[in-house]
């Protein structure tokens, strides 16, 4: 959960251990009662004294933000003004990376988040240009009958051609590649 520009993970990451409520959105770890907001945390384990003292910091932090009972929790995407995923918003921001940075930077995004390994190392690959493509195939001297990509016919079968140049998702492969990012999106529940 994100307060202002401050992710409550990173600035108390021993109560966030501790917490049974990771990957809840903010209407789940509390509740209206006589219209005002009462935050109800749940633990693995009673906390030490110096553990309760960061929690009323926490909780004294919560009570500047400003919590609205009729907005629906959502994810925002931090990665496109709108806050909407989409995976040429991954491109961009890869590929800026890339450019006005070096390439760790960029790799560097991908290894922080969140996502399953094995899609992961799908981004990785294809950031690096390593899937067995069509293209790259045929540039290893393995004969193939056509380096037409075999979904559409239309252009050469590569990693760009695969998962960015459908933008509508019609043959699912372009998701992949956005649930590596994941990780860097916000909860928001009408807090500011």
């Amino acid at each position: 959960m994100w307060l202002q520009n401050s992710c409550l993970k990173t600035l108390y990451p021993r109560l966030y251990t501790l917490s049974l409520d990771q990957g809840k959105m903010v209407g789940e770890v509390g509740r209206w009662e006589d219209g005002r907001w009462r935050w109800r945390f749940n633990w693995r384990r009673d906390r030490y004294g110096w553990e309760l003292n960061m929690e009323e910091e926490l909780s004294s932090r919560l009570t500047t933000g400003i919590i609205c009972q009729d907005v629906q929790d959502h994810l925002v995407w931090k990665g496109y003004p709108k806050g909407v995923f989409s995976v040429n918003s991954v491109h961009s921001i890869l590929a800026h990376h890339q450019t006005n940075g070096t390439v760790d930077s960029a790799f560097g995004i991908l290894w922080q988040s969140k996502a399953m390994p094995k899609v992961l190392i799908t981004v990785w690959r294809v950031l690096l240009d390593r899937l067995p493509t069509n293209d790259n195939l045929i540039r290893r001297g393995i004969t193939m009958n056509s380096p037409l990509c075999a979904l559409c016919s239309l252009s050469d079968e590569s990693s760009q051609h695969l998962f960015l140049a459908y933008t509508r998702n019609e043959y699912g492969l372009a998701a992949i590649a956005g649930l590596a990012f994941w990780g860097s999106t916000t909860t928001t529940s009408g807090i500011t």
